[in-house]
């Protein structure tokens, strides 16, 4: 969950973050199957950026 959220404020917006250990374990998983650095992320959710920061490093 983000910082600048309450849990409270969390539940009552239907918020949902990624926790970015889940986004390192998803990039480990396509990176024994894939060669990410050939692929366009499309995230149209986006949310906070974990996974399109986490693409950006891959690139």
């Amino acid at each position: 969950m983000q910082s600048h959220l309450s849990k409270k404020a969390t539940i009552n917006l239907g918020s949902f973050y990624t926790p970015k250990f889940i986004v390192e374990i998803a990039y480990k998983m396509l990176e024994k199957h894939t060669n990410l650095g050939e692929f366009l992320l499309f995230d149209n959710a986006c949310g906070c950026g974990d996974f399109f920061i986490k693409n950006i490093r891959y690139c």
